[in-house]
């Protein structure tokens, strides 16, 4: 299972989806985990230690699962590809509403983390304090890593779990509305 940690859309945004210790742990709970990440800068955990702990370089290797903290770029979107975004997706609407059609038109599937739990299912602390983004960035990093592997079973099977808004060329129907207005 190839897992890559995408580089943000968002700028400012300094938070990272996994850190080092929760790579290493989910590394040895199962060794079919393989980690990549993409070229990033001004991160809350800079990128040396994510290659310290063996992920590699995201170059065009082939990906099960892209994670993301906000949106995706264009760029990042490939057709029949999975993808997991944490958050504002509901929020940013003008911003994600090409990211969605390309996602819908592609047979990608988008996890939403914060459908698998309900509204707000992280707090997050959006200080630009380093301790805040630090403290955020451990709590994300902890809840994921325990729900991954729920993830990443779900991706081979044919049905559409609650926590997927499309699932290669289905769309989640409970998402309905939420589709209609980012689309």
């Amino acid at each position: 299972m190839n897992i890559c940690i995408l580089s943000d859309m968002v700028k400012k945004e300094k938070r990272m989806p996994l850190i080092p210790d929760d790579i290493i742990e989910l590394k040895n709970i199962s060794t079919k985990f393989n980690f990549y990440i993409e070229k990033f800068t001004d991160r809350i955990i800079e990128e040396k230690e994510y290659i310290s702990v063996g992920c590699k370089h995201y170059t065009n290797q082939k990906i099960d699962l892209f994670l993301s903290m906000q949106g995706l770029k264009q760029s990042q979107i490939k057709s029949n590809q999975n993808y997991l975004v944490l958050f504002d997706v509901v929020e940013c609407v003008e911003q994600n509403r090409a990211m969605l059609n390309k996602i819908l038109k592609n047979n990608c599937s988008l996890l939403f983390y914060d459908l698998l739990s309900g509204k707000h299912s992280i707090k997050i602390l959006k200080s630009a304090n380093e301790e805040h983004l630090l403290k955020s960035t451990i709590n994300i990093s902890k809840k994921l890593k325990a729900k991954l592997p729920v993830f990443c079973n779900s991706l081979k099977k044919d049905s559409i779990e609650k926590f997927y808004i499309s699932k290669k060329g289905y769309i989640n129907f409970r998402y309905l509305t939420l589709i209609e207005k980012l689309v």
